[in-house]
């Protein structure tokens, strides 16, 4: 027992000034085990009687102890926390282990983010060295990076037995440390880089974390910096229902010769509903270009297992090419949340740039420069199927149809999309186009376009026009009277929008039909100051015009230079303050519903009082 006693004691002194370890003789907080191991001693073994650290049977072991492993998964040990990047030696990765079997391959990864998405194998084993019947050594250098450790494995077979994890110094030439491209900790001048996108409901904020708490109780009491609540972050607070874009206004530069990962921390919550809250990251080319790129979380956004409540290490492979970054936050709850971002760095990895698929931040053709802005026709093989065709006055076959204009500029050289049809006339023909990017999921969505419809009826309402975005719109007439503008909102906020026109026209007749200035933005954008909609409703015996006058207000939204109030920080205690719609939009609505119930009061007064 002495010696026991004694061994135990030397190997806890020999082991103070190691960075990481565990032995199991004692909690161990270093490393994180998934429920597919277990612990026990060399008295109730599990492939071998004794433990590495003590080499008695009294000695403590982890053992593989497989739960249902499918195909896709991986049974996982892991460093609790990341390691901080060495700034003077080289560090190394020791760890014992033991099997009887021959064939038991499993590996040790260094990896980013704690999601563990972005790894690389620095060592594999298949098995058991069939000339050792003890505990093996596995000695692995570290790179010169911030990361975490991972041991995985694949099987379901037993046994398999670890032993004495730790990382220490070590010898051996230093690697090259890592390039550091960008770097942002809220804590400088980087703060003036980010501007929140102003024509969004939720703007972000760039606050001290003791400032932040009073804003928002649910926001991180301290920073990641610091670790105190005097450090800065990004923060979006209190996002119920809506969204809201950081932009870092700083061109990134990515080329095939050296490839750079992006790193931050990110702090969310969300409410009892699970999956309505989102943070992402998406590259931007440039303000002028309305496509966006998903960058992060890879896969599918509504899918991913975010980390609330506490700070979090997220990390992705950057693509090749030359843009911004936009950080977005979507909450499709009626429950708020509230996600702040810190510590964001472009540094050099090694690991391949990742896909992304386009979508835009909205969408807005006029088919004035020879481009119909990617919508495609829905063609089939069916014979009564006729395809949208890019047209102008002049180029249109039947002048006394029309449109001999466009409505964008009103002039004969002017694009718009154009339908008609040959004979035969069917009732069954038809045409679809639609868009082939998808404009990201939003709330307070509306679809703004110019429609002009006219054939040789009259009151038939045999040409149908109709608007699938997945809200339907839908109008049957037979002469629009020229160029008439619909603005249709978006009732559905989930995942990302693509919308499309189908036409009709029942009778065999010819008739033109053709849409132009075709936009999808917020509802606050589309809609300007004063605006005059007409909406044309037709029955079967008679076709009435009318008009209603639509007034609210809009955002100004500039990107391309940003005023001081809206991006000088302070680092005490500093708000995005953008101009935003709402105000004048409930002093509009208050204004109009006031005229109501003032001409109400002013009917009874007369009635009863004259």
């Amino acid at each position: 027992m002495l010696f026991l006693l004694i061994s135990l004691l030397c190997h806890v002194f020999l082991n103070h000034a190691v960075i990481l370890h565990c032995d199991f003789e004692t909690d161990c907080v270093d490393f994180t085990f998934d429920s597919n191991w277990g612990l026990t001693d060399g008295e109730h073994s599990q492939g071998i009687d004794h433990d590495h650290t003590l080499n008695t049977s009294a000695g403590h072991y982890r053992f593989y102890n497989p739960q249902v492993i499918y195909p896709t998964q991986w049974a996982q040990i892991q460093t609790t926390n990341s390691i901080p990047l060495p700034t003077d030696r080289v560090l190394c990765f020791y760890m014992w282990y033991f099997t009887s079997h021959v064939n038991f391959p499993f590996n040790i990864q260094v990896g980013q983010g704690d999601d563990g998405q972005l790894a690389r194998v620095l060592f594999s084993t298949a098995g058991q060295n069939v000339s050792i019947t003890d505990w093996t050594l596995i000695n692995v250098t570290l790179p010169i990076e911030e990361l975490k450790i991972f041991i995985r494995l694949n099987i379901t077979s037993q046994p398999l037995t670890f032993d004495d994890f730790s990382v220490d110094y070590c010898d051996g030439p230093r690697p090259i440390p890592p390039k550091i491209l960008y770097s942002c900790d809220f804590e400088s001048l980087c703060t003036n880089d980010f501007i929140s996108l102003p024509q969004y409901e939720y703007q972000w904020s760039i606050l001290n974390a003791s400032d932040a708490v009073k804003l928002d109780k649910a926001a991180p009491t301290v920073d990641f910096t610091f670790g105190n609540a005097s450090g800065h972050y990004g923060l979006l607070s209190n996002v119920s229902r809506g969204l809201g874009y950081l932009h870092v206004r700083k061109e990134i530069q990515i080329t095939s010769n050296e490839l750079y990962c992006l790193n931050f921390r990110y702090y969310g919550t969300q409410g009892p509903n699970r999956f309505q809250a989102y943070l992402s990251i998406y590259s931007w080319e440039s303000i002028e270009s309305k496509t966006i790129e998903k960058l992060w979380p890879v896969g599918d956004i509504h899918k991913y297992q975010y980390t609330f409540n506490q700070w979090t290490w997220g990390v992705i492979s950057l693509p090749i090419g030359n843009y911004s970054l936009l950080f977005r936050v979507f909450n499709g709850d009626f429950y708020s949340s509230t996600f702040a971002i810190d510590n964001i760095a472009i540094i050099s990895c090694v690991y391949p740039p990742s896909q992304t698929s386009p979508s835009l931040l909205s969408f807005s053709c006029d088919f004035d420069h020879s481009t119909t802005c990617g919508m495609m026709n829905a063609a089939t093989s069916s014979k009564t199927v006729f395809n949208f065709t890019l047209s102008t006055g002049d180029t249109i076959p039947n002048k006394n149809l029309g449109p001999i204009r466009d409505h964008t500029t009103n002039s004969t050289s002017g694009g718009f999309l154009y339908w008609n049809r040959q004979v035969p006339f069917t009732s069954t023909d038809s045409g679809t186009i639609f868009t082939t990017t998808p404009v990201a999921e939003n709330f307070n969505l509306c679809i703004k376009f110019a429609y002009y419809v006219k054939s040789t009826l009259i009151n038939k309402n045999a040409t149908t026009i109709t608007l699938f975005s997945p809200t339907i719109w839908s109008r049957s007439l037979d002469d629009s009277q020229g160029w008439q503008i619909a603005i249709v909102p978006i009732n559905s906020y989930m995942y990302d929008k693509t919308f499309s026109f189908y036409v009709n026209q029942a009778q065999p007749v010819a008739v033109s039909v053709a849409f132009d200035d075709i936009e999808m933005d917020q509802c606050s954008i589309l809609t300007p100051t004063t605006t005059t909609t007409t909406t044309t409703t037709t029955t079967t015996t008679t076709t009435t015009t009318t008009s209603t006058t639509i007034t609210t207000s809009t955002s100004s939204a500039t990107f391309t230079t940003v005023t001081t109030s809206s991006s000088t920080i302070s680092k005490t205690t500093s708000i995005f303050v953008p101009t935003t719609s709402s105000s004048a939009h409930r002093f509009d609505f208050f204004n109009r519903n006031s005229l109501i119930i003032i001409s109400f009061f002013s009917i009874i007064f007369q009635k009863y009082f004259y």
